[in-house]
């Protein structure tokens, strides 16, 4: 029997993208593609464009994309995230605090969880 899709997690507002490339000087990074206007994102600073390098003080360190999304969605309402950022050549901190999910963005989060399980599957 196929494990259930969780529940939807405490929302962050933004999107993203994870990149490895084992021989840089950061060998993984997540880019921020989306940051949903007046979010919590959006309220701590985080902009369209930034790299993230680290999450709670640590470097990035995800196998999958699906371990990624899974990481994000072990995150409850509340729950703070520190994220470590490149704005170009500076580096920034940005401290988050997860609010409830909007039902639409749940749906969304589904699929993309879904997609992530599927490529993960295929590899």
């Amino acid at each position: 029997m196929a494990a259930a899709t969780p529940q939807p997690p405490g929302w962050y507002g933004f999107g993203f993208n994870r990149h490895v490339e084992p021989k840089a000087a950061v060998s993984q990074w997540l880019y921020i593609h989306r940051v949903e206007t007046g979010g919590p994102a959006a309220k701590a600073g985080l902009r369209v464009q930034d790299v993230v390098v680290g999450l709670n003080d640590r470097p990035l360190s995800f196998v999958t994309d699906k371990a990624a999304l899974q990481f994000f969605a072990t995150r409850k309402p509340g729950d703070v995230l520190r994220l470590t950022i490149l704005r170009g050549r500076v580096r920034l901190p940005i401290t988050i605090r997860a609010a409830n999910l909007p039902p639409d963005r749940a749906e969304q989060w589904r699929r993309n969880y879904e997609l992530a399980k599927e490529r993960e599957a295929g590899q």
